[in-house]
């Protein structure tokens, strides 16, 4: 199942009036497809909006109008007198047909011609389109009166609040479906460019240390990359040093192979981290809210009360920050992908011992007078510990003294009490 046909059902499998097996395959192409699961998240939102309106209740007189009209259509009908409007204009075709010897087949033939002019249009089974039978030769009465303008301030509020505008008309909305379907098939088709961040690691052991980091520094320079981060580092008598270097993509296997040839490969770790799948969610949902917001501002423009401003203001400004956050996190996936990190950790061969060294008198009554004024200086500061601890436990003796003394009191008492 291609993308053109998942996005003609998206708004019935919303709906689960797909059967199981058109559900199942639509579900494993929304799995495989990040464009078409932008859309269903784009028409789920959409729906979710909609449905989020509150009924608005006709003006009372809107039933007595219209039966009013209709009456009056019936009436120009049965007279003779063309009633005004389209439709009025098909019925009194109608009846000239009538008198005709076909006129009942030409009648029924243009029925049904205009049953489906009417209700199966281009725009049927589109979603939020469907069939809306109206009387011909009605004018929209509702938007006429007072009433019926308090029912569009009473949308615009509730617009205001976080539902979408209202509607476009069926022409305008067949005129944008039909700019987008292009995109839309252009976006099914056409091949991803691949997002993957790639990552290396390397240790090697180098004679030496200082040549060999010389030489990788030309190595990453030459290939348009940099030195990230540095550490040097001695242990044991042996020095060694860890480079974090950021190179183009393109020539991260060179600079791999380059830095092999520095010394002997002890570890070597290679990875890549396929971010495609993400990219292209996070871009979705970017645009997403994109759309978002230029709802917002053009309900903006049209608020009327300080309260609706500041409700719209609140909804943009959460909207912003999570553009701002989504951008952030592309534009890493982007430098992330774009630059690959490679980890280079360069341990210096020891030297080995090739003689006996010789014994320094030079400085041994130096060094002899600083072991002793060190020994000394620990003495006292051992000593004066044990006097902080002691005068620290001072109380507790003190309690303890007092207790053994209450207990020699009480003892002594009961054994005079005895011999008495």
């Amino acid at each position: 199942m291609d993308c053109k046909a998942v996005e003609e059902k998206l708004s019935a499998y919303l709906d689960g009036q797909l059967k199981a097996e058109e559900l199942q395959l639509i579900a494993a192409h929304l799995e495989a497809c990040p464009a078409c699961r932008a859309e269903l998240s784009s028409l789920e939102e959409t729906v979710d909006l909609i449905r989020s309106l509150e009924p608005v209740n006709p003006p009372p007189e809107l039933k007595e109008r219209i039966m009013g009209r209709v009456q009056a259509v019936t009436s120009a009908l049965g007279s003779g007198t063309p009633a005004p409007g389209a439709r009025a204009f098909f019925l009194e075709v109608l009846r000239r047909l009538g008198r005709w010897p076909a006129g009942g087949l030409a009648a029924v033939a243009a029925v049904l011609l205009l049953a489906v002019i009417v209700g199966r249009g281009p725009l049927a089974g589109r979603p939020g389109v469907g069939f809306k039978p109206t009387l011909g030769g009605v004018p929209h009465v509702a938007a006429e009166s007072e009433q019926g303008q308090q029912a569009v301030k009473s949308e615009e509020q509730l617009s205001v609040a976080g539902a979408p505008p209202e509607q476009p008309a069926a022409g305008e909305k067949k005129a944008a479906d039909t700019a987008v379907q292009p995109k839309r098939a252009a976006l099914g088709p056409a091949p991803l460019e691949r997002k993957v961040i790639q990552t290396g690691r390397l240790v090697l052991r180098v004679e030496d240390l200082d040549a060999t980091a010389d030489r990788l520094t030309k190595v990453v320079a030459a290939e348009g990359g940099f030195i990230q981060s540095s550490n040097l580092h001695r242990g044991d008598g042996v020095r060694g040093a860890s480079y974090t270097l950021r190179v183009p993509a393109p020539a991260f296997m060179d600079v791999v192979r380059t830095a092999e040839k520095l010394g002997e490969v002890e570890q070597r770790e290679l990875g890549g981290q396929d971010v495609t799948e993400e990219y292209v969610d996070v871009d979705a949902r970017r645009r997403n809210l994109e759309r978002q917001e230029e709802r917002l501002l053009d309900i903006l423009g049209r608020a009327k009360t300080v309260d609706d401003v500041l409700k719209v203001e609140t909804q943009l400004e959460r909207v912003r920050g999570e553009i701002e956050s989504l951008t952030a996190r592309l534009k890493y996936l982007d430098n992330q992908a774009a630059l690959s990190t490679l980890t280079v950790d360069l341990r210096e061969r020891p030297q080995p011992v090739s003689a006996v060294r010789t014994f320094r008198v030079a400085d041994l009554g130096v060094r002899a007078r600083q072991a002793v004024l060190s020994s000394i200086n620990a003495l006292l500061d051992y000593a004066g510990q044990a006097v902080v601890w002691l005068a620290a436990a001072l109380p507790f003796f003190v309690l303890a003294l007092a207790l053994v003394a209450f207990a020699w009191w009480i003892e002594r008492r009961r054994r005079k009490g005895t011999r008495s």
